[in-house]
């Protein structure tokens, strides 16, 4: 009664082609705050996580940064995803694990929609992200405003990671959780 699909054996061509990889992707990754997936999924998931998909990568990146990065890497030449996130793929060590990471790869994010209200009931904002895998010669656009780049930050100018201080490295404390 059951008919298993096995993506290798239903596309051989997205795996073992002349141009390996998927053409597009289109989703809406699970979130799941940093700090919480080791005590929802375990140590073993958050380790394998940073080893394979961040590739040592560390932080409290949320879930969906791993999620962008698998997807990222999953695209064949020329191509992109659109992926839906919330507002938090920007900020942080999210940002720096999954967008930085990406965009110093390669990625060329071309549309992005940041900080927009979820429409229903839930108190929720999101981010839904356009990238490319290759050279993009369209129109780049923020909110559908047109812009000559966008950053990992999803903001039409660059902007730096702000790095640790090594002077107040015993003076400064995050807190408890």
């Amino acid at each position: 009664p059951r008919r298993p699909f096995h993506w290798p054996l239903e596309f051989p061509d997205v795996f073992h082609g002349a141009t390996p990889g998927f053409d597009a992707i289109v989703g809406n990754p699970p979130f799941l705050g940093g700090q919480r997936i080791t005590g929802v999924a375990g140590t073993a998931y958050r380790d394998w996580l940073v080893a394979h998909i961040a590739e040592g990568r560390r932080g409290s990146a949320d879930l969906v940064a791993y999620f962008f990065l698998r997807a990222w890497r999953l695209l064949s030449e020329g191509g992109g995803f659109g992926l839906l996130a919330v507002n938090t793929i920007a900020e942080g060590d999210t940002r720096q694990v999954g967008l930085e990471a990406m965009t110093g790869s390669g990625a060329i994010i071309h549309a992005a929609y940041p900080n927009e209200p979820w429409p229903g009931k839930a108190n929720v904002v999101t981010s839904c992200v356009h990238v490319r895998r290759g050279a993009w010669q369209g129109a780049r656009t923020i909110l559908g405003r047109p812009v000559v780049f966008i950053s990992a930050y999803l903001a039409d100018r660059e902007e730096w990671s702000p790095k640790s201080l090594k002077a107040a490295e015993s003076s400064a404390f995050i807190g408890s959780y």
